[in-house]
């Protein structure tokens, strides 16, 4: 599971769509005229959300295996 999200182009203002597991590896990434902006998780924030996101993923698939149908 992961999530998307838009930033703008500190650059030109374009739109950039972004993965969380983006920003928690700190990757650069383009925007859609090359500019190069480069994803700092300030705090660990990133990282210890998409972590509590794998956490609870986790969790779902335990409890969908413990229903009976």
């Amino acid at each position: 599971m992961d999530m998307d999200f838009d930033i703008d182009c500190p650059e030109c203002g374009a739109n950039v769509k972004v993965k969380l597991a983006d920003v928690s590896r700190q990757r650069t990434v383009r925007c859609g005229r090359g500019h190069a902006i480069e994803l700092v998780d300030e705090g660990g924030e990133a990282r210890k959300a998409e972590k509590t996101m794998r956490d609870l993923d986790k969790q779902i698939s335990k409890l969908g295996r413990t229903f009976k149908f």
